[in-house]
């Protein structure tokens, strides 16, 4: 069986560059953010942009954009 996570944007959160347990592994927020800059999709910090899923629990915990799960700024 897979730790695997499934979000609600359908997206595997162990694959997700921007998902906490992976930034912290290897922090590759600058790359996506740069890409996400270069296509328009909005003006993102790397330093701002972490996701801890779906449904965050506890003190200081993120949800990257609460209610749809996609890459947009919340």
């Amino acid at each position: 069986m897979s730790n695997e996570i499934i979000s609600r944007c359908g997206s595997p959160c162990n694959l997700c560059l921007i998902y906490r347990p992976n930034v912290e592994k290897e922090d590759r927020r600058a790359e996506v953010c740069a890409t996400w800059n270069k296509l328009g999709a909005g003006k993102y910090d790397p330093a701002k942009v972490i996701c801890d899923g779906c449904h965050p629990e506890g003190e200081g915990k993120v949800c990257f954009s609460k209610g749809h799960c996609t890459a947009a700024p919340a």
